[in-house]
């Protein structure tokens, strides 16, 4: 939607949008109104955009400009080390396509990533080193990532190939 000039409330929204990771902001209208001539060099006075539809056209290729700068979707990938029943313990490896991760955790159960963070924002589950935890029980777990663009995604895993260790029968004496 575009904004033409300056507009009390609207403005100061979208600059608090502008605030928030993962939303990216481009006003066409306010740097071109008035001075197109002077951003388009060389150009001549007819083949520059004077009016509000000309700056929707150039918005819309800020826009993609901008679209083209967006991380991909934030992915994680879960591998057990084994498949096969134990009664040991199993490693899970955590694979993600984040370019930088800012947090990596684990808790147990079918969680959405709200469920890691309290109400202050301190972090709840456990932290992930070295792209691996290990679980001891058949449960389910769920994983969070947090990148640096501010994406956050979680993905579950369910372990059921951990048995207990028999105990052995006393000798009948």
């Amino acid at each position: 939607v575009p904004v033409y000039g300056n507009i009390p409330g609207i403005n100061q929204l979208y600059s608090a949008a502008g605030q928030v990771p993962g939303i990216y902001l481009a006003d066409a209208y306010t740097a071109f109104d008035g001075h197109q001539v002077e951003y388009i060099f060389g150009a001549p006075k007819d083949l520059v955009h004077p009016n509000a539809v000309g700056h929707q056209v150039l918005a819309g290729l800020a826009t993609e400009i901008l679209i083209s700068l967006l991380p991909e979707e934030l992915t994680i990938e879960l591998t057990p080390t084994s498949t096969e029943e134990t009664t040991g313990p199993v490693v899970i490896e955590v694979l993600t396509n984040a370019e930088e991760v800012l947090s990596m955790m684990w808790l147990e159960g079918d969680l959405s990533a709200d469920k890691f963070y309290d109400s202050v924002g301190s972090e709840l589950g456990t932290k992930i080193v070295d792209n691996k935890f290990e679980v001891t029980k058949n449960r389910t777990y769920t994983v969070y990532v947090l990148d640096a663009y501010g994406q956050e995604t979680v993905l579950t895993i369910t372990k059921e190939n951990i048995k207990d260790e028999a105990v052995p029968t006393p000798p009948i004496v």
